[in-house]
């Protein structure tokens, strides 16, 4: 085993950027130009929406702004659009205001008027190989919901009314203002005054939960070539502008002021830089997330499903810390977080020498802490590209740019790696699970497990239960770590954040405590779950998150794998299921017209609520089918919410095992979902593998065997919107004379019933899938499946009529693929 050639690195002191208020004051006028817009909608208040955001802001948000702000925040909502700009900040706000509106399109068909204009959803404006055509689906105006109940549970129908986009959306001035109202109640519980990074994100989390359905600009105009499309929500288009504005007071002063007197559109020519855009891409991460084996004291093979989720939640969490820490360090909000996702970060920063000079420290300080914590096995690459107003209007120079970087970034750094490796020395110990942390030598030792995959332990067992995330700040951290509540998450020097998990009880406890107002800490509440009515602790602040969490649980303890396996029918196994959204890279870079990071954010969003949020309801409402189909309810003294384990998901991708038959409906029916809610647009598909093993074998080799699977999936003929099971390809979908995993399914069901009916013979199932397997040879060494004599002679002489004349042209039908149906039969009807 190598390791790495020096001692452990001590970090120097370094200074972050303080945070300036003026930033903060930039962040928080962006966040709020346009509130106007939703309390107009309402038709209580007349005037233009400028007008109308004002007396709100001074009537009933003015607790929001610290006293000193209030005054030029509402100078930059006033006259964002008009009126007086002696100020900085009016500037930077309306300037901002021009280039996040750079992403708007002209040529709506129909006019509306704004308080009865829906949402066009993101999804429906994607455009590849495939022609979408007029969709005249829209998004409801409802708040972010996935339904849960008083008791804990989801329920379906709510969740799925709040979330999917349908034919029948009516809005109208009713549902603005029962929205609006429900706004301000939630507003009057919010801490305030919103005066550090942390208060920005809770506002934030509250701005999306109410105004992710909201269009930020409506086709009210008369010709339809002015009308606007209603595409962009109003919160991706707050936000933006936010960031905008808190880069563009970094400006030098005359900067600004010829940005401003250029005037909307001529801004959009100026060949000036405004901001940089900076990308961050975590490399070794699948390495690190299956780096797991089996100490000799651990054989019964417990923890193993715990350490994966924990893992894989560790490397979503640091991605979100990192990204955090970085914006922090450079005097930033989390406004300017444009992207965080899969391991990898886009983020609007300012263009002055400070900053700039302040992310390249930043970033050499994280080279060397993420060499220290993981050996080089996890690795972070950053490139950045300046950004001109043109940008804004289409962001696909910029992003090329930065992956051509990163590409370069990459290669170097491998170079590099390989000349550290072969000259690093040799370790006399290292951790039995991963392999990979230098531990102090104890030949006495019964097994040798370093923290880190303790922690990740802890982490998978505590995530099914996790109510809230608390991130905490600073040195002062160390004053609520010592209460020992949940399970805590350090990332030490220079970053200095610290996350709790915390339980439903937990919470009430950490807010009694009298330090709690000594910590700037976020308070996460997990998947709609309430937060306390009362009133926060000085630097406390709550918000909301999604978090695909998951598990079967019983009592306070998750399942194991072999638990999980003992819920199969039939065959006692687990079934691993790996998904992903196809070309989701062409989908950014080639299918969003224009690109921008207004339609780049939302696209995002749409698609992590359904991996982060939804993903959950689809496990609880395949576990109530199971329940109430196999009326196992008294078969376990405490029945799971879910069957289901979720390793990851999110972003647009996931890693779900469970009970294997469980795992084939819920495999079917998250595509169903997932081309439902993206509008059944044929450029937005999903592609997945499915493996079924037995609950003991190697973690890193089923996550092999599903990767291949997956990867079939997207290779075979073309590819893509596919799934592999049992070895076999299919499209999820019949069309036609094309044969998909829908009537393949449907076979094995029909198959089943005859089978319990003692009306087809077990045998006839395994003749069947031999015979398939003895079809003509192709070229590339796969068999095609051939119909014979034999076949129609087995299906004649072994099958009583009735049961014959059902299943005979479905059988023929399908033949290239009855080894699906056929295993499934198999699988399903073993005695163990």
């Amino acid at each position: 085993m190598q390791g790495p050639p020096d001692g452990p690195i001590k970090f120097k002191e370094v200074r972050m950027a303080e945070i300036d208020e003026k930033t903060l004051q930039a962040a928080l006028a962006g966040l709020l130009h346009d509130i106007g817009k939703f309390a107009q909608r309402t038709g209580v208040l007349p005037g233009k929406h400028a007008e109308v955001g004002a007396r709100v802001l001074e009537n009933r948000l003015a607790e929001l702004c610290p006293w000193s702000w209030r005054e030029d925040i509402f100078d930059a909502v006033v006259n964002h659009h008009g009126g007086d700009t002696h100020k900085e900040i009016v500037k930077a706000v309306r300037v901002g205001d021009w280039l996040a509106s750079a992403d708007r399109r002209q040529g709506y068909p129909e006019r509306k008027e704004s308080s009865t204009t829906p949402l066009v959803p993101i999804t429906t404006e994607v455009e590849l190989s495939k022609e979408v055509g007029a969709i005249s689906l829209r998004l409801p105006l409802t708040r972010l919901d996935l339904g849960r109940q008083s008791d804990g549970r989801f329920d379906y129908e709510v969740a799925r009314h709040a979330l999917f986009p349908n034919e029948e959306v009516q809005v109208d001035k009713e549902q603005y203002q029962k929205m609006w109202d429900e706004f301000l109640s939630e507003l009057q519980r919010f801490p305030k005054p919103v005066d550090s990074p942390s208060r920005i994100a809770g506002l934030m989390g509250l701005m999306r939960r109410y105004m992710s359905h909201m269009p930020a600009a409506t086709p009210w105009e008369d010709e339809e070539e002015d009308r606007t499309v209603p595409d962009v929500s109003l919160y991706d288009h707050s936000k933006v502008t936010a960031a905008v504005a808190s880069c563009l007071l970094h400006l030098m002063p005359d900067d600004l002021d010829a940005l401003h007197s250029l005037k909307w559109p001529h801004v959009m020519n100026d060949d000036r830089s405004v901001a940089c855009m900076v990308r961050g891409d975590f490399s070794g991460i699948q390495s690190f997330i299956y780096r797991i084996t089996t100490p000799e004291s651990e054989r019964t093979f417990r923890h193993t499903a715990k350490r994966l989720r924990g893992r894989s939640f560790y490397i979503s969490l640091m991605a979100e810390i990192v990204a955090d820490w970085l914006l922090r360090a450079l005097g930033l909000s989390p406004v300017n977080a444009l992207f965080i996702g899969g391991g990898r970060f886009d983020l609007l920063v300012p263009i002055d020498p400070k900053t700039t000079e302040c992310l390249k420290a930043r970033c050499s300080e994280l080279e060397e802490w993420l060499m220290e914590q993981f050996q080089g096995v996890l690795g972070l690459e950053i490139v950045s590209e300046t950004l001109t107003p043109a940008d804004f209007a289409d962001l696909r120079r910029a992003s090329a740019a930065l992956d051509d970087k990163m590409a370069e970034v990459k290669r170097l750094k491998l170079k590099r790696q390989l000349h550290n490796i072969l000259g690093a020395k040799e370790l006399e110990q290292v951790c039995d699970v991963c392999g990979l942390t230098p531990l102090p030598r104890s030949p006495d030792a019964a097994q040798h497990i370093c923290k880190l995959c303790e922690e990740h332990k802890l982490i998978g067992s505590a995530l099914p239960r996790t109510c809230y995330i608390v991130r905490l700040y600073g040195s002062e951290r160390h004053q609520l770590l010592s209460t020992k509540l949940g399970v805590t998450i350090d990332f030490s020097s220079p970053i200095n954040t610290a996350v709790m998990l915390l339980e439903a009880g937990d919470l009430d406890r950490l807010l009694s405590q009298s330090k709690a107002g000594n910590v700037e800490s976020l308070v996460y509440a997990l998947n709609d779950i309430s937060l306390p009515a009362k009133t926060w602790p000085h630097l406390m602040t709550p918000a909301h998150t999604y978090l695909a969490n998951a598990a079967p649980v019983s009592g306070k303890e998750v399942w194991e794998f072999d638990e999980i396996a003992e819920c199969s029918e039939g065959a006692a196994l687990i079934g691993v299921l790996k998904a992903d959204v196809d070309r989701l890279g062409l989908i950014f870079s080639l299918g969003l017209e224009p690109f921008t990071m207004s339609r780049m954010a939302a696209l995002s969003h749409t698609l992590d609520r359904f991996f982060s949020g939804y993903l959950n309801v689809l496990c609880q409402h395949v576990t109530d089918e199971w329940k109430r189909e196999q009326q196992r309810g008294n078969e376990y003294s405490d029945n799971p919410a879910s069957l289901f384990y979720i390793v990851y998901a999110g972003g647009d991708d996931l890693l779900i095992i469970g009970p294997w038959d469980q795992v084939v409906k819920l495999a079917a029916l998250i595509n169903k979902e997932f081309r439902d809610y993206t509008c059944c647009n044929p450029n937005i598909t999903l592609s997945a593998g499915v493996v079924m093993v037995k609950p003991h074998y190697p973690v890193q080799q089923f996550v092999r065997w599903v990767d291949r699977a997956l990867n079939r999936s997207k290779d075979e003929d073309g590819g893509r919107d596919r799934l592999t099971i049992f070895n076999t390809t299919v499209v999820w979908k019949s069309e036609g004379n094309i044969v998909g995993f829908d009537t393949l399914y449907e076979l094995a069901q029909r198959m089943l019933m005859h089978l319990r009916a003692r009306k087809l013979p077990r045998t006839l199932v395994h003749d069947l899938l031999r015979l398939s397997e003895k079809g003509a040879r192709m070229r590339d060494g796969t068999t095609k499946p051939c119909l014979t004599p034999e076949l129609l002679y087995l299906l004649t002489r072994r099958l009583p009529k009735e049961v014959r004349d059902d299943l005979k042209e479905a059988i023929l039908h399908a033949w290239s693929y009855i080894r699906i149906p056929t295993s499934y039969v198999s699988l399903i009807t073993r005695k163990e």
